[in-house]
């Protein structure tokens, strides 16, 4: 019997890896697989800076499509591939040479047609849909710009290394550590006080 690669990603710790997983292998059964057939592949990890190679579900993927006789492939939505067009139909173009089925559940699309070869009206949905994986990605990265810069106007901690002296609360305030302010305000003390 064939396997089938269920294929879960969530970029952030907010959002449910085991909803996603549950309504592929709820998919999975409808089509006629059991569950020792399925290849549950999940993985948390922001995919917006990443290489198609330094991607660990991806390459799992292709791992256990090398090991195991794989027919179909199932994610919730292309986006959950990649929001990057390159790595998107690289990814396409692996599935048609090793003749794997991919399934897309969000908007309901199959790759091939019962030949292998690429079914051309899905081929243009997938074509579609990478676009708008990637203006998604653009549409975050401006929302998330906006709002570091609202934040910064406001004087509140925005990421990275804070500096000594201080820490954020949970609404992004500077707080000032106790511990180490006195050091601070003597530096300063010093600083402003010193005479050449």
């Amino acid at each position: 019997m064939s396997n089938i690669i269920l294929l879960s990603r969530v970029s952030t710790g907010h959002q449910d890896l085991e909803q996603q997983t549950q309504e592929l292998i709820k998919y999975a059964k409808a089509i006629g697989y059991q569950e020792e057939d399925f290849i549950v592949i999940e993985d948390k990890e922001s995919a917006v800076k990443l290489s198609e190679e330094e991607r660990q579900g991806l390459n799992k993927m292709k791992e256990a499509i090398a090991t195991y006789p794989v027919k179909d492939v199932v994610i919730y939505e292309l986006s959950r591939l990649s929001r990057v067009p390159k790595i998107l139909y690289s990814v396409r173009d692996f599935l048609v040479e090793h003749n794997v089925q991919l399934h897309i559940l969000n908007p309901h699309i199959k790759l091939l047609k019962q030949d292998g070869t690429i079914d051309e009206s899905a081929n243009v949905i997938f074509s579609l849909f990478c676009s708008l994986a990637e203006n998604e990605g653009y549409v975050r990265k401006q929302r998330m710009a906006r709002g570091k810069a609202k934040a910064k106007s406001e004087n509140r901690y925005t990421g990275g290394a804070l500096i000594f002296g201080y820490c954020s609360d949970n609404k992004h305030n500077y707080i000032i550590k106790e511990d180490e302010g006195d050091i601070v305000r003597r530096i300063f003390h010093d600083y402003l006080t010193k005479t050449s």
